[in-house]
């Protein structure tokens, strides 16, 4: 890989991971109109919204897994 390459992944990848998301500018607003307390509320909602999303994927997986052990019983027999 060309070094300039190289470079420009690597300040696009910097650029991605310090830019602020959607919920951190949610946070913001809510801590600037309604204080420390609506701040903390938004994170609070911002976290379980993430561990039910993590929760979902788990399960998902998990049902995708023993699924595909089932039919890879099928697959052998056949």
């Amino acid at each position: 890989m060309a070094p300039e390459l190289g470079l420009t992944f690597a300040l696009a990848c910097l650029a991605l991971f310090i830019k602020p998301g959607p919920a951190m500018s949610v946070i913001v607003a809510n801590s600037v109109g309604y204080g420390v307390r609506g701040g903390m509320v938004s994170v609070a909602g911002n976290v379980l919204g993430f561990v039910l999303l993590l929760a979902a994927v788990a399960f998902g997986l998990a049902w995708i897994a023993e699924t595909m052990r089932d039919w890879f019983s099928w697959i052998k027999l056949g």
